[in-house]
């Protein structure tokens, strides 16, 4: 495991896949389906919220280098990531994975489009972005089914085939 400590804002994009996810009006409530009542907002397709990535840990699940040596201990990327082993094997195919640590999740209450960062189309994986004051962001498309275990806040650890190079050195 290799990795270092960050102070990176990133950007969190529901990607528009099903299920459709909704954030109930008024609460921070999340469910999938269909609208319960006409305020609710569906979030595929929206920036829904913003957190801090902390570290940024380089791991291999088929090499051993997963439970012991990282932080915490047994299955803490396990657990903090929401995926079994071999989810993460199966995910990584024998590469080095990148387990972003989040935190200071803030979901906003009106979701953000792409254009409020000058943002076109929604990356495939992750790209920078500004704001209209110049700061920098990294937007990250999440699928809704992770994405909804991060707004719950079950999910701190978001992991990553490639990250950019600006995160650390470490983009591959």
């Amino acid at each position: 495991v290799k990795g270092g400590n960050y102070n990176m804002k990133l950007l969190l994009y529901c990607t528009k896949s099903n299920p459709y996810l909704y954030k109930l009006y008024g609460k921070n409530w999340f469910y999938f389906g269909e609208k319960l009542i006409d305020l609710d907002v569906r979030l595929n397709g929206k920036i829904v919220a913003q957190c801090d990535c902390e570290k940024i840990e380089t791991i291999c699940p088929e090499f051993g280098y997963l439970d012991a040596a990282c932080e915490g201990g047994s299955g803490y990327i396990l657990d903090k990531a929401c995926l079994t082993r071999q989810q993460l094997i199966d995910y990584g195919k024998g590469e080095w994975l990148s387990a972003l640590h989040l935190s200071n999740l803030e979901t906003f209450d009106n979701p953000k489009e792409l254009s409020d960062f000058g943002v076109k189309t929604a990356p495939q994986n992750m790209r920078k972005c500004f704001d209209d004051k110049g700061n920098e962001y990294i937007l990250i498309s999440v699928h809704p089914e992770h994405l909804v275990n991060i707004l719950k806040g079950k999910k701190t650890i978001e992991v990553r085939k490639k990250i950019l190079k600006c995160m650390g050195g470490l983009g591959r």
